[in-house]
């Protein structure tokens, strides 16, 4: 074979390698730049206990700043003895010393026969019971927060182990998924005077 031929031979063989070893790194390696939103912030998003609640049994609503959840959440999620008695528009709810009752359009609730003001009363839309959640936190236990940047709500309850870090890099960024091939959903900044910004809650371990 004339040298000429051999070296073009040569020359595109390992072209074929550099390209192939490029394709690898690009499909599998190459760190996804991309900055997407964590949330659909243009729906009202809701996570209990970690886990992000998409059932559209269970949406959510903010009513004059006040979170009301269905009836069907809260038996889901914090208390599968709540009662709605269609007859007379009432909640009741009991817990191991307490007896609420919460009639619709009502701002008073009853505890334990005690009158208690709402901010907002048990209400009915589309045959869906919403009860504002807030006035139950404590007997239920639960911690209730509304991050509105992101639309999105979070319940947890006040006894739960919350793991929580902060970025050692400069570099560091949190991504959608396991793999640098995931979009990031937020760059954290190290020089930022508020050391809340870069804290991050972990839900999972990998």
């Amino acid at each position: 074979m004339k040298r000429g031929p051999a070296i073009l031979v040569t020359a595109l063989l390992i072209l074929t390698v550099l390209l192939s070893v490029w394709g690898v790194y690009y499909v599998f390696f190459m760190p996804n730049n991309n900055v997407i939103a964590a949330f659909d912030e243009t729906v009202l998003n809701m996570v209990i206990e970690g886990e992000r609640i998409a059932d559209a049994r269970y949406q959510p609503k903010i009513v004059d700043s006040e979170i009301i959840l269905p009836i069907d959440a809260v038996k889901k999620f914090f208390d599968p003895n709540i009662w709605w008695d269609a007859k007379l528009n009432k909640v009741t709810i009991t817990t191991g010393d307490k007896v609420i009752r919460m009639k619709t359009d009502n701002l008073e609730a009853l505890v334990n026969g005690k009158p208690l003001e709402l901010k907002i009363p048990v209400s009915v839309e589309n045959d869906i019971v919403y009860i504002p959640i807030a006035f139950l936190s404590d007997y239920y236990n639960i911690e209730i927060n509304y991050l509105k940047e992101n639309n999105v709500i979070i319940i947890d309850y006040k006894n739960s182990i919350r793991q929580l870090a902060e970025p050692v890099s400069e570099k560091a960024v949190v991504r959608s998924g396991r793999s640098v091939r995931n979009p990031i959903i937020r760059k954290l900044d190290l020089t930022s005077s508020n050391k809340d910004e870069n804290t991050l809650r972990i839900f999972e371990e990998y």
